[in-house]
């Protein structure tokens, strides 16, 4: 019987786990052949403000985490050496998020759901939007230098669907937060790999990063 117990427990957890609606956070790079052109560099530690207090600590950890991860991996795939010893490379960014009324009219819904690519979603399910952005600075060099910037903006639009279908029991349900943590973690999922995506196609232009020209 324990045993039994034990399945379904382990199940459980790792249904939770690898959950759509769990953090998500990679942006897998294969690193590149290194670059003499390009001068070593050192990531210091990022510096990543939330305006949002909603956004549990553990996943601001998780997000800071994997943004100083995902960067690293960026500027190996880029060609760049990593040493100690090389420039000191700085990445700031903030993360804002707010919740927003949907409009009345459930066709001013379609338009926001097809905007934000989740034309999949039935507009009358939508309870509210949480409206996701970030601005990521990555320094590559002095302070005094502008052309060792880049600096990325990119905003998503997380649709908060209803707890329950609106014709059910509203007491089936699995937590009154359900809803809002389920719409959290997937905004911040596509907040990160957006903002990744971002970043690379700014560093990509690679003679402005070329540190010793």
């Amino acid at each position: 019987m324990r045993f039994w117990v034990f399945l379904i427990g382990l199940f459980w957890g790792c249904n939770s786990v690898f959950s759509p609606f769990s953090l998500n956070l990679s942006y897998p790079l294969n690193p590149s052949k290194i670059n003499l052109a390009l001068d070593p560099l050192f990531l210091n530690s990022p510096k990543v403000v939330f305006n949002a207090e909603f956004v549990p600590e553990y996943d601001r950890h998780q997000f800071t985490k994997a943004l100083q991860r995902a960067t690293i991996g960026l500027l190996k795939h880029l060609g760049y050496p990593l040493n100690p010893q090389g420039y000191n490379t700085h990445l700031q960014a903030k993360i804002s998020l707010a919740f927003k009324n949907t409009p009345k009219d459930l066709k001013d819904i379609a338009k926001i759901l097809k905007r934000g690519h989740n034309n999949s979603l039935d507009p009358a399910q939508v309870l509210q939007m949480l409206d996701a952005r970030s601005e990521i600075s990555l320094r590559l060099c002095a302070e005094n230098s502008t052309k060792c910037l880049s600096h990325i903006s990119v905003r998503i639009e997380q649709p908060i669907l209803r707890a329950n279908p609106l014709d059910s029991d509203p007491n089936e349900r699995s937590g009154p937060n359900a809803n809002y943590n389920h719409a959290l973690n997937l905004a911040l999922n596509k907040l990160f790999t957006k903002s990744m995506q971002a970043l690379q196609n700014d560093l990509r232009g690679g003679q402005t990063f070329i540190l010793n020209q």
